[in-house]
């Protein structure tokens, strides 16, 4: 079976409506940490989550049409309002026209090129770290 590589990254606003939109799209409660670490910046400084991961190419269409309660979902511990948010704010490339770029208050998702390509395209780069490993180095 065919699989695609989706690259998508957000702001540290939009992390926790992400997450809610990773499990109405995927398999279970385990996906609400899809987007963690705040690993990732643009030119600007700001910081970005991002999440790569296989997919066939029919979720594609899934991850841009209505939202529907996934059946795993019997609790209901979705936020389907939040997913909601998440996905109006999806900037999403399958190919066509430019990469679009990471910017506050939007999930941008490319799909078919290699994760850390991806966000290179988006305009984004690891956030550096100090000699010990953090964050953000002195």
């Amino acid at each position: 079976m065919t699989r695609i590589v989706v690259t998508a990254a957000c702001d540290a606003d939009l992390v926790a409506d992400a997450n809610q939109l990773a499990m109405a799209l995927a398999f279970g409660p385990e996906d609400a940490r899809t987007y963690t670490g705040l690993n990732w910046q643009d030119g600007a400084g700001r910081t970005y989550a991002a999440a790569s991961w296989q997919v066939v190419p029919a979720w594609l269409d899934l991850a841009q049409s209505s939202l529907v309660r996934p059946a795993w979902d019997v609790g209901q511990i979705i936020d389907m309002d939040a997913a909601g948010r998440a996905q109006a704010a999806l900037d999403f490339w399958a190919g066509d026209g430019p990469v679009p770029q990471a910017r506050p208050g939007v999930l941008v998702a490319v799909a078919g090129m290699d994760g850390r390509d991806a966000l290179a395209a988006m305009g984004l780069e690891p956030v550096p770290m100090d000699p010990l490993g953090e964050e953000g180095g002195a």
